[in-house]
């Protein structure tokens, strides 16, 4: 009877000193291994080919670390304790994954942060730069600096996008871009661009550019000036002004300012000349019409003295 007590105390003692130091003894086994990824790990401490539970912690002191670029599994544990094997890449996307914007995530916001990306998924939160009562969902009250470009809306063109670029609907009545100033109280529009591509200000100066000579050309004594029975013609036959976009072009390549503006100009100064050479010839005729009436007056006194 002695001699099976003993080795039923021995096993629960055993047992309850394991327990109690949760370690394993510093053994090695010669015929244990583990195969890993297709390499075999000779003389491990323990193999288990089956699952196991660990009721506690699990103390890994000196796990090896990596950055080897074909390390693309890992050991995730799951909600019910089960430790699973996943993909890197689904690591980072449950990591970063939008979560519910909860009342108390708006009571106590903290920012969200993935690969290159640092945010926050709530439409309700207020980001607030120079101020602590942001208005808006980034609000800056100081000097904002972008050195690449802006978007508004859904860019146009996702491959070349513009530097300052909006995208809406022709439904939505809001301009694209308004300045306004306070004057005595009262709010003015400076500047106003709507989406039909309207454009209001009380001034616009555009900078010359030399592509464009400004037509003071046309008061030099070598200007080839068009006759004005040539210009009729030009006029009759083509509907425009010679030198001066028509319609067809003016609807399939826009209308630039800055030419029609020196084109008009052009145009202003050839008929300053025309009014010029005009008044030169209204004056030759008035200088003939006054010596022929002398002549008619000098004839009528000499038809009176004869009689």
């Amino acid at each position: 009877m002695k001699k099976i007590i003993t080795p039923i105390c021995f096993a629960v003692y055993a047992s309850m000193s394991f327990a109690q130091q949760n370690t394993l003894p510093n053994t090695t086994n010669s015929n244990a291994q583990s195969n890993t990824n297709g390499k075999t790990v000779e003389n491990s401490a323990l193999s288990v080919k089956d699952s196991f539970q660990i009721k506690r912690n699990l103390y890994l002191p000196n796990l090896t670390s990596t950055n080897e670029p074909d390390v693309n599994e890992v050991l995730m544990v799951k909600s019910d304790g089960f430790v699973v094997k996943s993909n890197v890449l689904e690591l980072i996307g449950g990591l970063y994954l939008e979560k519910e914007c909860s009342q108390s995530y708006l009571d106590n916001p903290y920012w969200m942060n993935g690969p290159s990306k640092l945010f926050t998924h709530c439409p309700e939160m207020k980001v607030g730069i120079g101020t602590t009562t942001p208005e808006y969902s980034l609000d800056v009250r100081g000097i904002g600096y972008f050195n690449d470009r802006i978007m508004v809306g859904t860019p146009f063109n996702a491959s070349l996008p513009a530097y300052f670029e909006g995208y809406a609907s022709i439904n939505n009545s809001r301009p694209w871009m308004r300045f306004t100033t306070l004057d005595n109280g009262t709010d003015k529009t400076a500047f106003l661009l709507e989406k039909n591509g309207n454009v209001f200000c009380t001034a616009l100066r555009v900078r010359y550019s030399n592509d464009i000579p400004v037509p003071d050309y046309v008061f030099k004594p070598d200007y080839d000036l068009m006759p004005l029975s040539e210009v009729k013609k030009y006029v009759q036959t083509n509907s425009h002004l010679p030198n001066v976009p028509s319609e067809d072009e003016i609807k399939e390549n826009g209308l630039s300012i800055e030419q029609m503006q020196l084109k008009l100009l052009e145009k202003v100064e050839e008929l300053t000349l025309y009014v010029i050479e005009l008044e030169e010839q209204r004056l030759d005729q008035a200088t003939k019409l006054s010596d022929l009436q002398a002549e008619i007056d000098a004839l009528k006194r000499e038809i009176n003295q004869n009689n």
